[in-house]
């Protein structure tokens, strides 16, 4: 027996496809919001769960669009923290990487380095609330914030030497200046793991607890410098910043021993 099929509805399902389609595509996987309670503070989420919140195109695209729609007349500070349960950031998407032409990569890399430089660059505050794994390009975003506040589960990484690379997005110079150059280069050359206390011991995390919530602890840090932080300490934070570029042009250009 034949059966007719009106064409209106294979219209009907092919628009439905297409949009579950735009769904996929449109995925929150980074956004800034304010932080309901204390005026000044906004949030910036990182929720990319079935790949560990792992740093693709996607979610480099909606971070970079997050961070130019932050309103900085209005924010004091900023907290970069994870939705995702055991997972601050699991790095680079080894998967799209493989994907990529060595141009592509190249490119992509660069991406990197700008937004976390963006990241470091701007005139707020910035806490990274680290509660779970941080890999890779993890820990390099995490090193972009001023402040790193870690939870019991913190495990900071820069395992790129694993993969017969190095840390390409602003890990082998943030890192040295927090901790030293001899520690930062075990670090790399390990690919270890470093925990909360140690964290906390050598400078990588600025503050730990090891029963309570991170993030309750970070919100309550980023609470005391919203209602202290006014405009003229903004322009001191935008000083700092300027110093520190300038300092490492002064260094590059003298030649100078340990640079």
């Amino acid at each position: 027996m034949h059966i007719a099929i009106n064409p209106r509805l294979l219209l009907i399902r092919h628009r439905l496809g297409q949009c579950r389609g735009l769904a996929t595509v449109t995925q929150i996987q980074a956004s800034i919001e304010p932080q309901a309670g204390i005026p000044g503070v906004y949030t910036l989420t990182l929720n990319r769960p079935e790949a560990k919140n792992s740093l693709g195109r996607q979610l480099m695209t909606q971070l970079r669009e997050a961070l130019r729609g932050l309103k900085l007349d209005q924010a004091k500070c900023l907290l970069i923290q994870s939705n995702v349960a055991g997972t601050f950031c699991a790095g680079a998407d080894l998967k799209e990487r493989a994907a990529m032409t060595p141009e592509e990569g190249g490119e992509f890399v660069k991406t990197l380095r700008a937004t976390f430089s963006a990241i470091a660059d701007l005139p707020v505050p910035t806490i990274a609330v680290v509660d779970g794994y941080a890999i890779g390009g993890g820990t390099e975003l995490a090193l972009a914030a001023d402040l790193r506040v870690a939870g019991p589960s913190a495990q900071f990484s820069l395992r790129e030497t694993r993969l017969g690379i190095i840390p390409g997005a602003g890990g082998t110079q943030r890192l040295p200046r927090l901790i030293g150059r001899s520690k930062a280069k075990e670090m790399i050359f390990t690919g270890r793991f470093v925990g909360p206390e140690e964290a906390l011991d050598v400078g990588l995390a600025d503050h730990m607890t090891m029963s309570g919530s991170a993030e309750q602890l970070a919100l309550e840090l980023a609470a005391q410098i919203a209602q202290v932080i006014t405009p003229p300490c903004l322009y001191l934070l935008l000083g700092l910043h300027a110093c520190s570029l300038l300092l490492v042009l002064w260094m590059y250009r003298c030649r100078c021993p340990g640079f």
